[in-house]
């Protein structure tokens, strides 16, 4: 499924953009977020996109894990919950044939 989206990567910073900040082309950002806690930990994959005149952002997939058992710092909870968006980046980017470079982790 995810190998059938048709992905156009972000201009880079300095493109022409219109009157309103925004760009004449359409284009997809993608944009992975993780959070934390001493309870859970978890990554999500967004995709934004803008058609010029309207930005539409969407969640594409996600992993949330419960913490272990074992007291563990929230400082290693953080560098986990960094593996797993980077993990989850890289099978996005893997499916659907993305460079991972041009992506916002």
């Amino acid at each position: 499924m995810l190998a059938q989206l048709d992905f156009t990567p972000a201009p880079p910073t300095g493109h022409p953009q219109s009157k309103m900040g925004r760009n004449q082309e359409s284009y997809c950002q993608i944009q992975v977020f993780c959070y934390a806690s001493e309870k859970a930990y978890g990554a999500m994959l967004y995709i934004r996109s803008t058609d010029g005149t309207e930005d539409l952002a969407r969640l594409i997939c996600s992993k949330d894990m419960v913490a272990p058992l074992k007291k563990v710092t929230i400082h290693r909870m953080e560098l986990i919950a960094a593996l797993v968006a980077a993990r989850l980046l890289n099978y996005f980017c893997k499916e659907t044939g993305h460079d991972n470079t041009e992506a916002t982790l």
